[in-house]
């Protein structure tokens, strides 16, 4: 999506700038997961594993959302360059709060001797909603004729994250984090 999107939001009649700016929308992206990571890793061992992930996913929703009915650099200049860089970055730290926040709510949530099962299903689920995605983006490209066609992935994605939300809306917290928790709250009644 990236090279139409390039198109769209920076201005074309630099090919330098666009080069440029074209990275950069793909890049901050990666550069902001190391800020999610310890964002949500610490609302995940501070507060609990649900929260980090209703927040993540929440942040990812709203932000792919935005994209899908952003305007154009046509319409408002700058602003659309700005505005998708903001929403890239805010997609990238909720990005690795999710992968990793659900990779351990999955790990603490089953019994030990199934861990490595689910583990690998986890990362099979992964690159299975990249192939859905990556199809999703093929027919609305290839079969939805419209100068818009191009934002029904970013609806589309945007409508997953709510139905994802719903889903974790009853998330019980994971044993081991409330484990922790009491330890820590033992220990520290104990002191003087």
């Amino acid at each position: 999506m990236m090279v139409i999107i390039t198109t769209l939001f920076f201005p074309p009649n630099d090919p330098l700038a666009l080069s440029i700016l074209a990275t950069t929308g793909f890049a901050v992206n990666y550069l902001a997961r190391p800020i999610g990571a310890f964002f949500f890793g610490y609302i995940g061992d501070k507060f609990g594993r649900r929260l980090s992930l209703y927040i993540s996913i929440t942040m990812m929703l709203l932000a792919t959302g935005f994209i899908g009915v952003l305007p154009v650099y046509a319409q408002v200049g700058v602003y659309a360059s700005v505005s998708l860089l903001i929403l890239r970055f805010f997609q990238g730290i909720s990005c690795s709060g999710e992968a990793t926040g659900a990779l351990v709510y999955v790990m603490e949530s089953i019994p030990y001797h199934q861990r490595f099962f689910y583990s690998a299903l986890y990362n099979a689920t992964i690159i299975s909603g990249g192939v859905i995605a990556a199809l999703v983006i093929a027919f609305s490209l290839s079969f939805l004729k419209s100068e818009n066609a191009w934002r029904y992935p970013f609806q589309i994605a945007a409508l997953v994250g709510i139905v994802g939300l719903l889903m974790r809306y009853n998330l019980s917290e994971t044993k081991e984090f409330k484990a922790k928790k009491k330890q820590i709250k033992e220990v520290i009644a104990k002191l003087p």
